[in-house]
């Protein structure tokens, strides 16, 4: 798995206590991004920090052709929205959207482990956003 973020360069990554403690390390300042891919070039990318976390995954089916999914702690959608700052930016999210960093760290260790969707969050499909 190639791992890359905000405060260092791409490597490759063979043990997953590096990438936990990659994620648990993010902060507010400078290190609030991080993304991980596999051969196939599907990713799972994190921003925010300490227990405000939101996850994405994005999955190819052919070179030019993804899906892409938000993880969410509800199937219902939420009303309000909340902010992640990532990148000293707040982005909006969806209140359901916003993780603590034992769930992010969790989604992460199955992305690694071969399960791209792991089944102890939704996953709402926002494909239409990058198309």
């Amino acid at each position: 798995m190639l791992v890359s973020g905000e405060w260092f360069n791409e490597i490759d990554i063979i043990d997953f206590l590096l990438i936990e403690k990659k994620i648990t390390s993010m902060n507010v300042k400078n290190r609030s991004y991080l993304c991980m891919s596999d051969m196939n070039l599907d990713y799972i990318q994190i921003g925010g920090y300490t227990d405000r976390f939101t996850v994405e995954v994005r999955i190819y089916s052919s070179c030019d052709t993804f899906t892409h999914y938000k993880a969410d702690t509800s199937l219902i959608d939420a009303v309000d929205n909340e902010f992640v700052l990532i990148g000293g930016q707040n982005v909006t999210v969806r209140k359901t959207q916003v993780l603590q960093s034992k769930i992010a760290i969790a989604l992460f260790h199955s992305f690694f482990n071969g399960e791209k969707l792991s089944n102890i969050v939704y996953w709402k499909n926002m494909t239409d956003m990058f198309i």
